[in-house]
């Protein structure tokens, strides 16, 4: 389960995260990174999002 900290603290290496915005029922939680060039956090989505407000590392991944 991911621990949501303020967007405030998030890496702004270029480190992919998880994002987490949106307001009431519009919330999403998406993979992105810190877009030093454009100075916005980037998305993958075709879809416009408000700017995220929390951050949590990505989950570890399962050894098979």
């Amino acid at each position: 389960m991911a621990t949501w900290q303020s967007i405030d603290t998030a890496p702004k290496d270029g480190t992919d995260i998880l994002l987490l915005g949106g307001i009431n029922s519009g919330r999403y939680i998406r993979t992105g990174y810190w877009a030093w060039r454009i100075k916005r956090w980037s998305i993958d989505t075709a879809v416009s999002l408000p700017p995220p407000t929390h951050w949590a590392p990505l989950p570890t991944p399962h050894a098979q």
